[in-house]
Parts: structure tokens; sequence; C-alpha cells
């Protein structure tokens, strides 16, 4: 790299938003660098390959989806929040879907999440089994695609509380870069995580959204 801090200029979001929580779809890009996903759809294919979890089952009748999950695989500021289990999993689909404060602007909980998914059991801490009411676009809201679902930590959520400006630090992830500092309507800034990511470790020490 020939610079310390890659910038990338784009379009102010019509929702600003670092949490993963509170927005999807189109506006997620503001919290990418930071979080993941079960699954990643591959750029040049488009076929769907292992993120968060090496490997999924979808039963026959199509009502039960398995998804192991990564090993060793850090949340940021592994000293304090250790490493992605299953826990964190169904903890983050269960923060999704109940009532928040401050209250979620994804506009999938009611139409989609609520009526699509009947439970989410924890089988193992590397195993979790998701039942649902067969659904096509299942399998795409839960990878990067959608970026719906992108796994928070369940320790660090119990021990600091959700921000409620956007100048507050958001929830950590298992993303190569972690939250820096931002400024509503002008920045995101991100800094790379201080040890060997377990996908692809990011070659600028900084990256910004302006």
């Amino acid at each position: 790299p020939k610079v310390n801090r890659l910038v990338w200029a784009i379009k102010s979001p019509p929702a600003e938003s670092s949490n993963p929580r509170m927005i999807c779809c189109f506006d997620s890009f503001q919290y990418r660098p930071t979080h993941e996903n079960m699954m990643i759809m591959d750029a040049e294919t488009g076929k769907l390959v292992p993120g968060l979890s090496t490997d999924w089952k979808i039963d026959l009748t199509a009502n039960t989806v398995t998804f192991n999950l990564r090993s060793g695989v850090n949340f940021q500021e592994p000293e304090k929040w250790g490493q992605m289990t299953a826990d964190d999993v169904k903890w983050t689909f269960d923060s999704l879907i109940k009532p928040s404060d401050p209250p979620s602007n994804n506009t999938w909980i009611q139409s989609f999440w609520i009526p699509t998914v009947q439970d989410v059991k924890v089988t193992s801490p590397t195993q979790v089994v998701f039942t649902i009411k067969p659904h096509i676009n299942f399998m795409f809201f839960m990878s990067d695609s959608a970026s719906q679902m992108s796994v928070r930590s369940k320790k660090q959520q119990a021990a600091e509380p959700e921000p409620r400006t956007l100048e507050q630090k958001p929830p950590v992830g298992t993303g190569g870069y972690q939250w820096m500092e931002r400024k509503a309507g002008s920045y995101i800034r991100f800094k790379r995580v201080e040890y060997q990511h377990w996908n692809k470790t990011p070659e600028f020490p900084e990256f910004e959204f302006r």
C-alpha cells in the first residue's frame, strides 16, 4: 500500500448506522468492513460459498437448515470478547426480531424473519439449526448479499449498551476491519484488526467511507 488510509468517496446512505441490527440491504455497506455473515456470495460465479459457516445442510423437507460454524473466528478486541460460537449466532437472530430500543429500521423483520424462522437451536458450540417455513430467500438473507444476519457478540452486548448516536462505538463483529470513528453525514473510519484474520487480513491499515 502506498498510503496508510484508503478513502472511498460515496453518496450518503438514506439510513445511517454502524449497527447491523438497525439497517440492511443497500445500506449495509456501512458495516460490511466490520461484520460478516454465515455465507458469502462469490462475485464471479454468484454461488454461495462458506463464510462464518464452513458448510450447511438442508433437510429433504426444507424445514431445517443446519450450519456448521468455523472455529477460531475472533471478534474484534478478542482479549475482551473472545471467539464466535453458535450462541452468538442464535443471539444475533433473537435480538434482531425482538422489540428493541432504539427501534430497528430493518423492514424485513415483520415481513420475512418472524414468519419464516420458527426456531433457532444451538446443538453444539460450532453448530446451529434453523427451523423454518421454507422460503426461497432464506439462504440469500443469511448471506452477505443482504447482510441481515451479520453476526455480533453476545458477550459484548451484554456488557456494553447499544449505541444511541452515530458517534458511539457500535457492536463488534468478526470482520478484518474494526470501527474507529464516525461523523454523521461526513465519514466512517475503520482500522485493521491487530491479529491474523481468519479469511483475509486487509492490506491498508485504515479504511474510510467519505
